[in-house]
């Protein structure tokens, strides 16, 4: 789960890195500038006196860590393609930077939105957050970020009408996940529904080793939900094939869960309850239910809905 300090601390570090001189984009041959001009169509050239620079950065999977060295970590753990990196100019007035990540997919631009956000409003794309000089948003395969080198009561106004036209200017909304809508509603904590890939994403939120027993990739769809009363963590993974899920059971029932087996249910520590089961190709666990009856309910709620759809 994204805590309290670790949100701040994650938020402060985006700051830092965001606010240090950035490497200029040079040296590309005509095709990617063919791009870079393309792309200018995504931003307005001028708004409320904040004039677009013509100098447009771009970076993809081989240079991201040229500007967000750390945290670029995070973008290749989804399904990062490039970044266009936009600056807005007025006198006496901060500079406001705009970054338009490509993700590949709509699942992805979901994702890398709810790896981060601890509040989430509508009204901007498909979702956004905005915290005193960020603002960040999802719509399609996007993941949108407006943030302004400090916050003053111009800012405060502009950053959201920017990241409205510019939502205004990307294509047509897309879908999140699907297993996403087989959570059970009741409980649901909706803000803090993260969906990820890689199990040091997993262990971000939810830590549960150091190795990785859940032999998680990025080929693996994962979902992690919170309940309430707890919290209380419904985990849900899907492999490419039953053989995959079927290797990850054996390992996490031996390295976590041994006395799970043969019920799927146990108490790993006094008043936490876990309950594990595999579906074919799914894994699904319930982590930290106050009871027993609650850790078999959940679990139950969410394989009936699953079952359903096929």
């Amino acid at each position: 789960m994204l805590n309290s300090t670790k949100g701040l601390y994650y938020w402060r570090f985006i700051y830092r890195v965001l606010l240090i001189a950035m490497i200029a984009f040079a040296g590309c041959d005509n095709d990617k500038m063919d791009k870079v001009v393309i792309n200018k169509s995504m931003v307005p050239d001028e708004i409320q006196g904040w004039i677009l620079r013509e100098k447009i950065e771009t970076y993809d999977r081989e240079t991201i860590f040229n500007y967000i060295d750390g945290a670029g970590e995070v973008y290749l753990a989804y399904g990062f393609q490039k970044v266009f990196v936009y600056h807005y100019s007025k006198t006496d007035e901060p500079e406001i930077t705009v970054e338009i990540f490509d993700m590949g997919s709509d699942e992805d631009a979901f994702g890398v939105f709810s790896y981060s956000r601890e509040e989430e409003e509508t009204g901007i794309g498909q979702g956004y957050e905005f915290r005193g000089n960020l603002l960040c948003s999802w719509q399609g395969h996007y993941y949108i970020c407006v943030l302004a080198d400090r916050g003053t009561d111009e800012t405060e106004n502009v950053i959201p009408s920017l990241a409205e036209t510019i939502d205004r200017k990307l294509p047509a909304s897309g879908s999140k996940p699907k297993l996403i809508g087989f959570l059970p509603a009741e409980g649901l904590v909706s803000q803090n529904v993260r969906y990820l890939h890689t199990f040091p994403c997993l262990n971000y939120h939810y830590f549960l080793a150091n190795e990785n027993i859940l032999k998680l990739d990025s080929g693996t769809e994962v979902i992690l939900g919170e309940y309430q009363p707890g919290p209380t963590y419904l985990l849900v993974i899907k492999y490419d094939s039953k053989i995959s899920a079927d290797t990850a059971y054996r390992s996490f029932m031996e390295n976590y869960a041994p006395d799970a087996v043969p019920t799927g249910t146990a108490e790993i520590e006094k008043g936490k309850w876990l309950n594990i089961k595999q579906e074919n190709m799914y894994i699904i666990i319930v982590l930290d239910a106050p009871t027993k009856e609650q850790a078999v309910n959940l679990m139950s709620a969410f394989r009936n809905k699953l079952i359903s759809s096929n």
